[in-house]
């Protein structure tokens, strides 16, 4: 069968990806080692420019050159969303009440981006099943409309490894193929699906950051 795959970025990075050496991972190498013998026929990873800050002022290039490699290496599509980052004062836990400046970073869009573009590939028979890569229970609803009223298969993968709600878990399963649900992606998946450190596309060369 045709499959469709949708990536809730974020959600994925702070899954599974932030603070570890995978974060240079193939999408489409991944997606099929967790989904042997399917037909990958489009991927879309659904994210949002990030901003460069003091504590990282290269992580702006360093993710243009991953949304690089991807789009040449894995054939990624890139949807963005929007990235909103903003100084707030917030209080301080230990020792109350004192409080400071902190930055709020916000990635806006990228759901309704995937929920849309789910319903729409649906309605429009682009694919045969569909893997939706995400941990957010905001996505129930169109997962639910697809796998449910138009009667095409929606597989979930949860990324998210430490579940602070059970509930939004369930409810994704529910609304998915509860019998292939994934409730993470594993280490050794991530470590085994990496791409080159260094490519060559038609613009040049692209290289995996250093400190990635």
């Amino acid at each position: 069968m045709r499959t469709a795959v949708y990536i809730d970025g974020f959600n994925m990075y702070y899954g599974v990806l932030k603070g570890t050496a995978h974060k240079w991972v193939d999408l489409r190498k991944l997606m099929e080692t967790l989904f042997p013998g399917e037909t990958i026929t489009e991927i879309k990873y659904f994210t949002a420019a990030v901003a460069n800050v003091p504590r990282n002022p290269t992580q702006r290039d360093d993710q243009y050159a991953y949304w690089r490699a991807a789009i040449f290496h894995s054939r990624v599509q890139i949807i963005e969303g929007k990235f909103h980052q903003s100084i707030i004062r917030a209080a301080l836990v230990n020792p109350p009440p004192n409080t400071m400046e902190v930055y709020k970073t916000e990635e806006k869009g990228s759901d309704v981006n995937l929920g849309a573009h789910l319903l729409m590939d649906a309605f429009q028979n682009r694919f045969d099943q569909a893997i939706v890569v995400t941990g957010d229970s905001d996505l129930v609803t169109p997962v639910s409309m697809v796998h449910h009223q138009l009667k095409k298969p929606v597989v979930v993968v949860n990324p998210q490894k430490k579940q602070k709600n059970m509930r939004r878990s369930y409810a994704l399963q529910k609304a998915s193929d509860s019998r292939r649900y994934k409730p993470f992606i594993s280490t050794a998946a991530l470590s085994g699906c990496q791409m080159p450190a260094v490519l060559q596309d038609q613009y040049g060369t692209v290289s995996k950051p250093a400190d990635w």
